[in-house]
């Protein structure tokens, strides 16, 4: 399985961006650049793993699907935790939401990725890859996140890969 490997090049962003392609499939999108997959790849296993329904209404904001959909394809996440702003998300790899609305409970899917300074630390180069296809395009990748709001987000992590003894 081929994955990204984040670079620590402020010029380019860790993973490649995958533009969404319908106003539904943002967080589709972010586990594409993740993965190194198509939106079609991961809905597919979304179908497969997480019984979304193949044509007609799911809610991608379920934690446990997109952890039903991350899974097999090499990562791990957490459940929805809060943030006041992107220094507190806790995670170097997180699908976030933005455009939040505490009405409707209702948001889109954003990916931030933080290439740390030193191994371990909690600082270092920071950016959000959006996959809206109806933004500016200077706005794909964001490295001034002062006032972007992600008020929710899924931390994401890589599997460990676990051998057996003999195999």
């Amino acid at each position: 399985m081929a994955t990204n490997v984040p670079t620590a090049s402020p010029a380019q962003p860790p993973y490649k961006r995958v533009q969404q392609k319908s106003d539904f499939d943002c967080a589709w999108a972010c586990i594409a650049a993740l993965t190194c997959k198509t939106i079609e790849e991961v809905k597919k296993v979304a179908i497969d793993y997480g019984r979304i329904p193949e044509h007609g209404p799911y809610w991608f904001h379920d934690d446990a699907l997109l952890a039903k959909v991350l899974v097999p394809l090499g990562w791990t996440a957490s459940i929805w935790r809060s943030s006041e702003t992107y220094t507190d998300i806790e995670h170097n790899i997180a699908i976030c939401l933005t455009d939040y609305s505490d009405e409707t409970e209702l948001g889109r899917a954003v990916l931030f990725v933080r290439t740390p300074s030193s191994p371990g630390a909690k600082t270092g180069d920071c950016c959000v890859i959006d996959p809206a296809f109806w933004i500016d395009a200077k706005d794909h990748v964001r490295r001034d996140l002062k006032d972007f709001k992600m008020p929710w987000y899924i931390g994401v992590t890589r599997l460990a890969t676990v051998k057996t003894q003999g195999k």
